[in-house]
């Protein structure tokens, strides 16, 4: 397991915020003839909201979705989000989701699974993944997301991550610089991997994937995301918004 501790880490924690607020945001550069970074709600179970600056909606399975919206599930609740740029995200109880402008996602809190894959095929359609720490280079990848008070842990269950240097960015110092450049530069993640931060160091191992307690999540998403992808028509996104216009 490599593991990288902080020795000056509260002079950086204020500034950064580091992973337990806002936590991990995506970006997608596509080139998708559609509307940028709304969604459809293609599995809605127990409480789910749609909040925004006016307003909140009951959710309903096949709804629409607009950028800057939020999806809260309640304790009980889990929904399932299909985008434009591709993404189909899962989102456990407990958590909650924001689709961002300019196709930019945020994990708010709570445990959620993402699958990036293009949806024309033969598209060239790059995702990247940004926190404080890194920045990573997704394609045809699946992986799950637990974002709590204290500590964020992903899971990657399928691709490959490859990790490259967002210290100019974060605003690092020199000093730390030079701590996290032997971290990040250049760092493959594999399938089976972990990475974990707990506040004052960041993890990385491999793992047994049908142990994770996200697998039974990433496992149903998996479905999920397969039959949405299967049943697609031209038309998805008029037909979410008209359920959205009938709520």
């Amino acid at each position: 397991m490599k593991h990288i501790e902080k020795t000056d880490f509260r002079s950086l924690q204020k500034k950064l915020r580091f992973l337990s607020r806002f936590i991990v945001f995506f970006l997608a550069s596509a080139s998708l003839n559609l509307y940028a970074a709304d969604g459809k709600l293609t599995l809605v179970i127990g409480e789910v909201v749609i909040e925004n600056s006016t307003e909140k909606i009951q959710a309903k399975s096949g709804m629409l979705v607009k950028q800057g919206e939020f999806v809260k599930t309640s304790d009980k609740g889990r929904a399932a989000l299909a985008l434009t740029d591709g993404t189909s995200v899962m989102i456990d109880s407990g958590s909650i989701f924001q689709l961002g402008e300019e196709s930019k996602h945020y994990v708010k809190t709570g445990t959620s699974s993402l699958i990036f894959k293009s949806l024309v095929r033969g598209e060239k359609t790059k995702w990247e993944v940004r926190t404080p720490v890194y920045t990573a280079g997704v394609r045809g990848t699946g992986f799950t997301l637990q974002v709590k008070k204290k500590s964020t842990r992903l899971v990657l269950y399928e691709g490959k991550v490859i990790v490259s240097d967002f210290i100019q960015e974060a605003g690092f110092s020199r000093d730390s610089e030079e701590f996290l450049q032997d971290f990040i530069s250049d760092m493959e993640i594999n399938a089976g991997t972990a990475l974990e931060f707990d506040g004052e160091s960041v993890s990385e191992k491999k793992v047994s994937l049908q142990k994770e307690s996200t697998y039974s999540l990433h496992s149903e998403h998996l479905k999920n995301d397969t039959q949405w992808r299967s049943s697609l028509s031209k038309d998805w996104y008029e037909q979410a918004k008209k359920i959205r216009e009938s709520k």
